[in-house]
């Protein structure tokens, strides 16, 4: 079986456009440089390389290293799906070839850009409900310094 560890990285590093061996498998993902939606391509590529379907919230949470994936992945396979987008050079080393770019958003980038829209309308909610608040505020304490 191909090495989960090894397939990650690289495809990490193809993301993140960064050499392979500069990629901390154990450093959080986020903190290496990934986003949401290379978190999203991620999952899928786990999806179709090693047949797992992985909540993306994992990759937030638990899941948030390459090491950790890497163990999920070894841990939870039942099989390898035949890589695809991978070339052997030779025995050793691997080169992933860089992930397809689809216009029309997946339904996961669909859920996750939805959830971040409605978390920005409520911090703007929140943001303008404090606002008033203060302004309401700033002209009680206006009103009663006055004299009568």
């Amino acid at each position: 079986m191909h090495d989960a560890r090894q397939d990650l990285t690289a495809y990490f590093a193809s993301l993140l456009r960064l050499p392979a061996d500069r990629i901390a498998t154990d450093a959080n993902l986020l903190d290496l440089g990934a986003d949401s939606i290379m978190l999203i391509e991620a999952q899928r590529h786990a999806e179709t390389r090693f047949g797992l379907s992985i909540p993306i919230q994992r990759f937030f949470e638990d899941l948030n290293t390459i090491d950790r994936l890497a163990a999920h992945i070894r841990d939870t396979a039942t099989a390898p799906v035949p890589a695809q987008g991978i070339e052997e050079d030779d025995a050793r080393t691997a080169r992933l070839a860089p992930p397809r770019r689809s216009l029309e958003p997946s339904s996961s980038v669909r859920a996750l850009m939805q959830a971040q829209l409605a978390l920005a309308a409520e911090t703007i909610e929140a943001q303008n409900r404090l606002l008033l608040q203060r302004r309401r505020s700033a002209r009680e304490t206006k009103t009663s310094e006055q004299p009568r």
